[in-house]
């Protein structure tokens, strides 16, 4: 099973529906060009609020933000993302950042209740097709989504960990890529655990993901749902 492969789909389908129902959005999803904007380098490859604030700075027009939707092979995932409206046309929607999806469009989603304020917005995510081991790499996903959306930035790309997020946060971020690994090399619910204990990964380290995860995030009075507050 591989998880490189990012496209951005064109149709709905169920399991899109139910990442639809996640989001909550007020909106309809859209399929927006893609137009990437001349003066961005592959440098900034996902900086989408900072290319279109340069644009902005440039020739005008205002930021939309909202919810690119991705397909791998193993999820989908609802990412935050912005966009560019034109000054001379606000209603309609471009898509100006340089990005691994290489398509002439894009499914967004609309969603003006989660402004950038320098912080980053936690991503939603289901499996693709349904699978327990990858549902425990989404739940270790959200984690660190949920701890880096309290870091400020110090610069464009880098964050301020605070010291006393710096163990787990460090943890999580390694053992994400213990996941990634053991799914793309078909790891299953019975197979030995990554970790190299004579155990199978549903008595090892998937067992009671849920409940272990929204302890780590309790810790820091935080939890699994945790969303900046909706701005009105």
């Amino acid at each position: 099973m591989t998880i490189t492969k990012i496209t951005s789909p064109r149709r709905r389908n169920p399991r899109i529906n139910e990442l639809l129902s996640l989001i909550g959005s007020p909106l309809e999803p859209v399929q927006v060009p893609v137009q990437l904007d001349g003066q961005a380098g592959l440098d900034q490859l996902f900086q989408c609020y900072l290319v279109v604030r340069d644009r902005i700075r440039r020739d005008g027009g205002a930021m939309r933000c909202g919810w690119l939707i991705a397909q791998s092979d193993i999820m989908y995932q609802a990412q935050h993302h912005a966009v560019w409206s034109p000054p001379n046309n606000p209603s309609e929607l471009i898509c100006i950042t340089p990005k691994v999806i290489r398509q002439d469009e894009i499914m967004f989603v609309p969603d003006d209740r989660y402004p950038y304020r320098d912080r980053d917005i936690p991503n939603y995510r289901i499996s693709e097709p349904i699978s327990s081991v990858v549902d425990d790499l989404i739940l270790v996903e959200r984690i660190r989504d949920v701890f880096e959306a309290q870091f400020s930035y110090v610069n464009d790309r880098d964050q301020d960990v605070p010291d006393h997020y710096s163990e787990h946060y460090r943890l999580i971020k390694n053992m994400r890529q213990e996941w990634i690994s053991f799914i793309s090399l078909g790891g299953r619910l019975t197979s030995p655990c990554f970790c190299g204990k004579q155990k199978i990964y549903r008595e090892c380290h998937g067992f009671d993901m849920k409940g272990k995860a929204e302890a780590l995030l309790s810790d820091y009075e935080l939890s699994l749902d945790w969303m900046p507050e909706i701005m009105l």
